[in-house]
C-alpha cells in the first residue's frame, strides 16, 4: 500500500471520435503485485517513473506520473474469490 494518499478529481479528456481508429495497440510492461491475502492488488504501467498515489473511489487509486499520466491501478478490499472459501 503506498504510504501517502491524496484526495482527487480525476478528468480524462472528451476526444471526439476517429472513424478510422479501431484499436491502438502498444508494447509497454504491466506488472501486478498482490497482498498475501490477495485483497489488495496494484497494477504498474510501464517502468517505475516518478509518481503520486490519488484515491478516485473508496477502494479504487491511481499512480498518477509527474506529467499527469496514469501509471499505475490499485483495487483495495477486493472479495475473494468462490474458489478460495
Amino acid at each position: 500500500m503506498p504510504s501517502k494518499i491524496e484526495d482527487a478529481h480525476v478528468v480524462l479528456p472528451a476526444r471526439t471520435s476517429q472513424p478510422s481508429l479501431a484499436s491502438l495497440e502498444t508494447t509497454t510492461r504491466l506488472t501486478a503485485e498482490a497482498d498475501a491475502r490477495q485483497r489488495n492488488f496494484h497494477f504498474k504501467v510501464g517502468s517505475g517513473r516518478g509518481m503520486r498515489t490519488v484515491r478516485l473511489g473508496r477502494d479504487l487509486l491511481l499512480d498518477v506520473d509527474d506529467k499527469g499520466h496514469i501509471s499505475g491501478l490499485w483495487l483495495l478490499n477486493v472479495p475473494p474469490s468462490p474458489m478460495q472459501l
